[in-house]
């Protein structure tokens, strides 16, 4: 099954944290939209694991438009 994570989260009520495990992670996409939809869900903590190396280099490439 294949759905959309954050209509998934957005139907949800009460959540305290979410965590993502992910390989890498698009900044630029958790700041934009995943917090835009976690805050209208009472702004739960996010957690999110993922690779070290990968991280960095987003980071590194996604930093001029943080």
């Amino acid at each position: 099954m294949r759905g959309d994570i954050l209509q998934a989260i957005s139907n949800e009520k009460n959540i305290n944290s979410v965590i993502v495990l992910t390989h890498n992670i698009d900044f630029i996409f958790i700041q934009t939209v995943v917090l835009k939809h976690l805050k209208k869900i009472g702004n739960p903590t996010l957690t999110i694991y993922a690779d070290a190396q990968c991280v960095e280099e987003s980071y590194v490439t996604d930093l001029t438009h943080l």
